[in-house]
């Protein structure tokens, strides 16, 4: 079995190249790895990027693209803007009647959008009004409550193509 020399990243490939060495070449933040066979060649593609097939488009793999952004409102009352822009994860924590507002809805073609809101009842069970388009996926199609005082509850939501928002109310304490 050949030893496997590993070059810390670089800014790019070196000429020429070492057999049997894995190369890290930095890419932005993140980096793209290269693999050698026991002549000096390329091998296999950077992991980055984008490969024919069924993960055409993977273009990269960050850990940064995998972490949600999350709004938390502490005192959510009045009208509540989810800019979906930003963030994809709402934290709210009802002090008063509350209305929600969704602002940045990305045009989608072929792709789904996903978010959550995570609801907090404080002391007081107060009303939730949901911004309009939500077909809720739950028997009877009504539309679900704000949860019970110092209870929590997820409501999960997608869209598909962006022509249609269903909404589900996900795990709840």
């Amino acid at each position: 079995m050949a030893s496997v020399l590993q070059h810390k990243v670089v800014s790019a490939l070196p000429a020429p190249l070492d057999a049997n060495a894995i190369y890290y070449v930095r890419v932005g933040a993140g980096f793209d790895i290269y693999v050698t066979n026991d002549q000096g060649t390329v091998v296999s593609y950077p992991i980055n990027n984008a490969k024919a097939g069924a993960n055409s488009d993977i273009t990269s793999l960050r850990a940064a693209q995998y972490i949600d952004k999350t709004y938390v409102n502490a005192a959510a009352t009045g009208t509540v803007t989810l800019d979906l822009s930003v963030y994809s994860i709402f934290d709210l924590t009802l002090t008063g009647a509350t209305t929600l507002v969704v602002s940045n809805f990305p045009s989608l073609t072929n792709e789904t959008l996903n978010f959550l809101i995570r609801v907090t009842s404080g002391g007081t069970v107060y009303t939730l009004n949901w911004f309009s388009g939500i077909t809720w996926l739950v028997p009877g199609g009504s539309v679900p409550t704000a949860p019970l005082t110092g209870k929590v509850a997820e409501f999960v939501m997608s869209s598909q193509n962006g022509t249609a928002t269903y909404g589900r109310r996900g795990p709840a304490n």
